[in-house]
């Protein structure tokens, strides 16, 4: 049974299950997802860089021991997207991926923060 409330719980599967799509749709070279990377100038092999990380992370969203560490390692990945949007796309464009990037910073705070397991505390 997890430690963490439902409806914190449903979130993290949601994004989960949101990342690992986007990212299995980087890993096998979906045009869509192709194209993107290429307008963005970055190369190919950025692009299963990203697709493997967000794959291997978004399972990690899935798991409760490792939901927090794994929300924290996909908010630079966000920052990255928020970037090479803000640079290269009309300014709505920032909003799915600023929107994640706001739901993991919540994931993290709602699952300790950047507490260790160690310092207990409660939520």
């Amino acid at each position: 049974m997890s430690k963490f409330p439902a409806m914190v719980r449903l979130l993290a599967i949601m994004v989960g299950l949101v990342f690992v799509m986007n990212g299995a749709a980087k890993l096998t070279s979906q045009p869509a997802m192709v194209q993107q990377f290429d307008h963005f100038g970055y190369a190919q092999w950025f692009l299963y860089a990203v697709g493997l990380i967000e794959t291997l992370l978004g399972i990690g969203l899935l798991v409760p021991k490792s939901l927090r560490w794994a929300a924290l390692g996909l908010i630079p990945v966000m920052a990255g997207a928020v970037v090479s949007h803000v640079m290269h796309d009309p300014p709505d464009a920032v909003l799915p991926a600023g929107g994640l990037m706001l739901v993991l910073a919540y994931l993290v705070w709602r699952t300790g923060g950047l507490r260790t397991q160690e310092s207990g505390g409660d939520d």
